[in-house]
């Protein structure tokens, strides 16, 4: 069985002995994005843990370590990154293809559609951070009461 441990530690940090494909890892780390992400507008920045987010994206406990040497904070930053990136993209594309005004209205249709289909427990993880942070430096708990 020692030998089984040394194995799973290389196969986590050394990719020449890394059974896994490198296309099947890249996945499991936009996975690990995507799903922290996703986490983040349900449940906040502060509220989501690395327990989460594995279980979320049925990933192992070890996947964090290997794709983001940085740990959490890493993983917090990629995702929140990401999340803009899928906001700002097709906005850009809305209102460059229907101008301003109905660009955004249009835009806001679509953002309106997302909340309702996610019965309103899923909003921007932009948003949802920035409250998260302002609140923590604020020193407020999310009960309202003064840290």
């Amino acid at each position: 069985m020692p030998n089984g441990i040394i194995y799973q530690r290389l196969t986590m940090t050394d990719d020449i002995v890394n059974p896994i494909p490198p296309k099947k890892r890249a996945n499991t780390r936009k996975r690990l994005v995507a799903g922290t992400a996703d986490l983040i507008r349900r449940k906040g920045l502060n509220a989501t843990s690395l327990r989460d987010v594995v279980g979320h994206v049925e990933a192992s406990r070890g996947a964090i370590p290997h794709h983001f040497p940085g740990g959490k904070h890493q993983l917090l930053v990629e995702a929140v990154q990401f999340a803009g990136e899928q906001v700002s993209v097709p906005l850009g594309q809305v209102l460059e293809s229907q101008g301003s005004v109905r660009g955004l209205a249009s835009f806001m249709t679509q953002w309106g559609k997302m909340l309702e289909d996610s019965q309103f427990d899923a909003g921007c993880p932009i948003l949802v951070a920035a409250v998260d942070v302002a609140a923590k430096t604020a020193g407020v708990e999310a009960g309202g009461r003064r840290t």
